[in-house]
């Protein structure tokens, strides 16, 4: 989250240079999948690609800026099994 968290509230730079918390997420979703070329497999959640994702203690877009560093993730799912987490 410290990720999301700089892209969206950009310390030391413009305002312009910043992104929403939709654009920033997915850039670490699809936005990565397609940077390794593994887009028809993961990076959105749909039928017959990969489970990989995580559970949040909050919605991103339910936090001011400054707190985005503060979410934390409670569950991790890779393959759709449970890797971290209860």
């Amino acid at each position: 989250m410290e990720g999301v968290w700089s892209a969206i509230v950009r310390p030391g730079l413009s305002g312009q240079e910043s992104l929403t918390v939709d654009e920033t997420l997915a850039t670490y979703t699809s936005g990565g999948a397609f940077a390794s070329h593994s887009e028809s497999s993961s990076g959105t959640l749909e039928a017959g690609k990969r489970a990989d994702f995580v559970v949040l203690d909050r919605d991103p877009h339910d936090v001011k800026p400054d707190e985005l560093r503060s979410v934390r993730v409670l569950q991790t799912f890779i393959s759709g099994e449970l890797v971290y987490g209860s």
